[in-house]
């Protein structure tokens, strides 16, 4: 009877403890020098939580010493394990992902690629003044349409 209960106590408390995304990554736009965050937060963390940058394991500490642009920040009590990029260039465009590992399995959440952009200024010539009309995004994405618009 007791091994009943010990089986019965250990899977509720399995069940209860269950690790999980509370906020997965999310398609992100940024322009070329600019920082962005990447979240991710998960409830009952108890395995080893990485983020990877094309399948390639950036590390499991917050201090990402191999990359100096990048960082996971938030703290281990709310369960935030948001990766910072900064200064946001063309070798970041990638596939990232956070994923925890349990003993039983893993948890992934996918990045699709980040879509980056290098604003400019559309300029008119009037006489001897200079006016700045629009901005124009020209993104470095194969799949967009590269018809440059004006905003």
């Amino acid at each position: 009877m007791k091994g009943a209960l010990f089986i019965l106590l250990t899977t509720v408390l399995s069940v209860l403890a269950e690790q999980k995304f509370a906020v997965e990554p999310e398609d992100v736009s940024a322009v070329v020098g600019s920082h962005v965050t990447l979240p991710c937060k998960v409830i009952s963390k108890h395995g080893m939580l990485q983020w990877t940058k094309d399948d390639f394991g950036l590390g499991t500490h917050r201090n990402l010493s191999a990359f100096e642009r990048y960082s996971m920040i938030g703290n281990d009590e709310d369960g935030d394990f948001s990766l910072k990029i900064e200064s946001v260039n063309l070798d970041d465009d990638a596939k990232f992902q956070c994923q925890v590992s349990p003993s039983e399995g893993k948890l992934q959440a996918f990045l699709g690629s980040l879509i980056f952009g290098e604003s400019s200024s559309l300029l008119w010539w009037c006489g001897t003044s200079l006016v700045v009309i629009g901005v124009v995004l020209m993104t470095t994405d194969q799949s967009a349409d590269h018809t440059s618009k004006v905003k």
